[in-house]
């Protein structure tokens, strides 16, 4: 992958020579908060980046969004890297389309296909983990999430994605459950968040099958972009809340 001005392409080894702690993996948060301001962070460099240069991440996954540490690298909480690692699970319905189902594509790779990433990306951690570094056992995991991970690159899977894309999305999943990262009192925040997010995705997935291209107009991004992050904040906001209220600490 070409690097791409703004993207760190190897913080672990700039963080070794400066002596400074390193960025952790994404799986290793401690707080549903932590992980969810990881993601508002990557989202907010994606949008920086892809504004001013008009190209797409696309590798959205596990190994390019980290936790971020006081380090050389970044002081915030969130990174976003590049990979040479690929993960299917995470790659939008477009992309697959393209590249399993070897449909014509309808249209071109853009940001929307990298926040559709993230959003894979933050149902994956909100549904298959308990706390950091903590990971439910397949058998566990949701039946459609289990056979996506289980196999990504299959044409079954691949359509089953577009037709949640296309349809509820993940949010119905925390209707009929009682669990979710951090435990049963984060459900209705990461209900709302996963629906709020797929309602702005599924419509722009629309309008790019059809041909329509107004969401690669300036105004359209940057209002893209605002709301995806405004979604973010009011959940961090809402887990923060929650945490408070269960440890006693106002």
């Amino acid at each position: 992958m070409a690097h791409l001005d703004g993207y760190v392409p190897n913080c672990r080894t700039l963080a070794t020579l400066n002596q400074r702690p390193s960025p952790r993996a994404i799986e290793l948060f401690q707080s549903p908060a932590e992980f969810l301001m990881a993601i508002h962070d990557a989202v907010e460099s994606h949008g920086s980046q892809y504004i001013h240069t008009g190209i797409p991440h696309g590798n959205i996954n596990s190994y390019t969004v980290w936790l971020g540490t006081s380090s050389v690298c970044s002081n915030k909480m969130g990174i976003l890297m590049e990979s040479n690692v690929q993960q299917k699970l995470f790659q939008s319905v477009n992309r697959l389309s393209e590249t399993v189902l070897k449909e014509k594509p309808t249209a071109r790779l853009d940001y929307v296909d990298d926040l559709e990433s993230f959003y894979y990306l933050i149902a994956w951690l909100a549904m298959t983990y308990t706390d950091g570094g903590i990971q439910l056992a397949r058998a566990s995991y949701p039946p459609k999430l289990a056979a996506w991970a289980a196999f990504p690159e299959s044409h079954q899977s691949v359509l089953e994605k577009r037709i949640m894309l296309e349809g509820s999305g993940f949010s119905e999943y925390f209707k009929a459950t009682k669990t979710c990262v951090g435990g049963k009192k984060y459900v209705k925040i990461f209900y709302n968040l996963l629906r709020s997010l797929h309602t702005l995705l599924k419509l722009k997935y629309i309008e790019k099958s059809k041909g329509n291209l107004d969401h690669l107009e300036f105004y359209s991004v940057l209002n893209f972009y605002d709301k995806y992050l405004h979604f973010l904040k009011i959940a961090i906001e809402k887990t923060k809340v929650v945490a408070r209220e269960y440890s006693g600490a106002w």
